[in-house]
């Protein structure tokens, strides 16, 4: 619609439409959309899609998107690990979040405090006090 009225969509356009189809369950839509029109993905890009296939339950693709991300020289930041770390907190999967905190870890990207405290809920909520403990230690220091 906007090329036939002369306008180029530019990263914000593609963003929010991204972000629309994600959230009304067109994630796929979404991805495919970007990768047939040829547009660069962005971090922004990037994160909006993993979060919304984190969202659906869907953490594998999430998880794959930040390693495709890396691949393409897009280098996720903290705010793009902390979307899929409270996705699999959110859905019960603490286990699975302990590989993207080592990932982070190896890339040099500290955790937020934001998702610090969803993992340590989540540890607290599956009986893990003294996993919690080490990680608040972690966090404050």
């Amino acid at each position: 619609m906007m090329e036939h009225n002369g306008l180029t969509p530019d990263e914000q356009s593609y963003t929010v439409l991204t972000g629309a189809l994600c959230k009304a369950g067109r994630r796929e839509e979404a991805y495919s959309f970007l990768v047939r029109k040829g547009v660069p993905l962005t971090k922004i890009q990037y994160t909006t899609l993993i979060d919304g296939f984190s969202k659906a339950g869907n953490s594998d693709i999430a998880a794959a998107l930040i390693e495709s991300m890396v691949s393409e020289g897009c280098t996720p930041d903290k705010y793009t690990y902390s979307v899929l770390l409270h996705a699999l907190c959110k859905q019960k999967k603490l286990r699975e979040a302990f590989p993207i905190l080592d990932q982070m870890t190896q890339r040099g990207i500290k955790c937020t405090t934001v998702a610090y405290t969803t993992l340590m809920n989540e540890m607290l909520r599956e009986g893990k006090e003294d996993r919690a403990k080490r990680m608040f230690d972690e966090m404050v220091s």
